[in-house]
């Protein structure tokens, strides 16, 4: 294979998942679009990586990436990551626009900033705070969020507004609804969206070599991959490559270049005339580099910094951090750190008594276990064909900001869906059976009769009895041959329909309460009818 053809390889796999990616998280409703979405997302590396802990189907993906690093340098950064292709479709617009020829430019690298964003992921994953951490450095997270939660209602817009000039006047059909997220779930991928725009149009790829806490991890493997790009020493010395370059990471005039933030993103090898940049064989990470450094330290680094050495005992703290941040998301998959919640005692509890809780999608299993492997990729929330899957705000704390939450206000949880646990890639949101995702109890609903038609209006309402899937709510007399709705809460799965399709207003007369951890409804309590 030339070496030319790496950059167009490379330039249609990232535009092909990218592409795909945006897709699924536009019009995830497609059952096709959102497997198709649901499988890549389960390779990207954090993802991937979380699921590991939780023994996911595609969990060994993070390993493979890590191997592929250590042979070839950080190609997932170029291939697979859908934020960077992001930051190269901004880098390709600003030489549209700016038609001066570009410097050739080294810059040195941030070291200790990008040491710092990856040591404050580590330890906020062994301080606790891993739900926060990931999901607002993860990459493909943030990706997911810019494209959901950003891009998605107005393209919904869009097309209902389309739907509406070729439908006929007299046809009657759904208008699409743009449904935006909350203003506290907008802040975070605003802010991102600029940053790494801004990043890309004045830096190219400074976003991953800077903030980018999987960029550095996969810088210091790429430091020592088996294969790099090298530069031979017959070099011309013409600087293109230095032109071309998204990390700024070759120095033209030394002939070098800086493996630990190369992209692997195949510019300089496209436009060396001569070929004198390509993949070159260095074992170096095999052979023994503290001979070497001893006799350096001897002859002549006594007076001087060992800067050597401090390179070796931060590498050893990154290691020791790293370790502790897996044990800690393994341990956390295993504990069981909120009681089982008695579904008759929570439906009897005073609202006054009982904050509402914020319902989360059924597979979730529990409060502590989806905190810890949600990235809020928000794929779950353009893959519900409902649209009840929201971004949260500050409804599950601040350390669940963005964390996907159900709202009875404009949609219900469809009894015979499960398509949430399907495309979930981190394995957050368990993929369930039809006939489990229908027996998972995530909430609990209750009536309150000041508020409900039966005792406001003396009306025999009996919609929210009609509509229940599971019949969960049935009735006890009330005043003069009324009956009011009474929650039968061994049936109730908290799928929310009761609340939706309540008329009563200003407030509705049932509501539901999200639990801390999923239930299990008795196979025999619901009947093979509802199965």
């Amino acid at each position: 294979m030339k070496n030319h053809r790496l950059k167009q390889i490379r330039v249609f796999i990232s535009l092909a998942v990218t592409i795909l990616l945006t897709a699924a998280l536009l019009e995830g409703a497609s059952r096709l679009l959102s497997a198709v979405g649901g499988w890549l997302a389960s390779v990207q590396f954090v993802p991937s990586a979380v699921a590991l802990v939780s023994g996911g189907v595609l969990s060994l993906a993070c390993i493979v990436i890590l191997l592929l690093t250590l042979l070839l340098g950080r190609v997932y950064c170029s291939f697979l990551c859908p934020l960077g292709t992001l930051q190269d479709v901004v880098i390709w617009l600003r030489a549209i626009v700016d038609k001066k020829k570009p410097k050739a430019q080294y810059t040195k690298p941030a070291t200790l900033v990008r040491i710092g964003f990856l040591l404050l992921t580590l330890i906020g994953i062994v301080s606790g705070w891993a739900s926060i951490v990931l999901a607002l450095l993860d990459p493909y997270s943030n990706f997911g969020r810019i494209v959901s939660v950003l891009i998605r209602p107005l393209f919904r817009f869009a097309g209902g507004t389309v739907l509406d000039w070729i439908r006929p006047s007299d046809a009657y059909s759904p208008t699409e609804t743009a449904h935006w997220a909350s203003p506290g779930a907008l802040v975070v991928p605003v802010i991102v969206l600029g940053l790494v725009a801004t990043m890309a149009a004045l830096r190219g790829r400074y976003y991953c070599n800077t903030v980018c806490p999987v960029g550095t991890l996969l810088g210091l493997i790429s430091s020592r991959s088996v294969f790099r790009l090298q530069i031979d020493h017959n070099c011309r010395k013409c600087a293109k490559c230095a032109r071309v370059c998204k990390s700024q990471c070759i120095d033209w005039r030394a002939g070098t270049l800086d493996h630990s933030r190369c992209v692997a993103c195949f510019n300089c090898v496209d436009v060396c005339d001569g070929n004198f940049i390509g993949y070159r064989k260095r074992w170096t990470w095999l052979k023994s580099e503290i001979k070497p450094a001893l006799v350096e330290i001897k002859t002549e680094a006594r007076s001087a910094p060992d800067y050597r050495r401090r390179a070796l005992l931060g590498k050893s703290l990154l290691v020791l951090v790293g370790g502790l941040a897996a044990e800690k998301l393994w341990a956390s998959t295993e504990q069981n750190a909120v009681a089982d919640e008695q579904a008759a005692r929570d439906a009897g509890m005073d609202d006054n008594r009982q904050k509402r809780r914020a319902i989360r999608p059924p597979g979730f299993v529990s409060a502590v276990r989806f905190s810890d492997h949600c990235t809020a990729c928000q794929l779950c929330v353009s893959a519900c064909p409902s649209h009840v899957l929201q971004p949260s705000s500050l409804e599950f704390g601040v350390a669940n900001l963005l964390k996907p939450q159900m709202n009875f206000n404009d949609s219900y949880c469809s009894y015979d869906c499960n398509r949430c646990g399907e495309v979930c890639p981190s394995g957050a949101i368990q993929a369930l059976s039809q006939p489990e995702k229908k027996r998972t109890r995530v909430g609990l609903a209750k009536v309150n009769q000041s508020h409900c038609l039966v005792n406001t209006r003396q009306a025999a309402c009996t919609i929210c009895i009609r509509r229940c899937p599971t019949k969960a709510i049935e009735t006890i007399p009330f005043g003069n041959n009324l009956h009011m709705p009474k929650v039968n809460v061994l049936l109730c799965i908290g799928c929310g329909r009761c609340e939706y399709e309540c008329p009563a207003e200003p407030e509705r007369a049932i509501k539901v309460t999200g639990l801390l951890r999923e239930t299990q409804v008795p196979v025999n309590a619901l009947g093979t009818s509802h199965l």
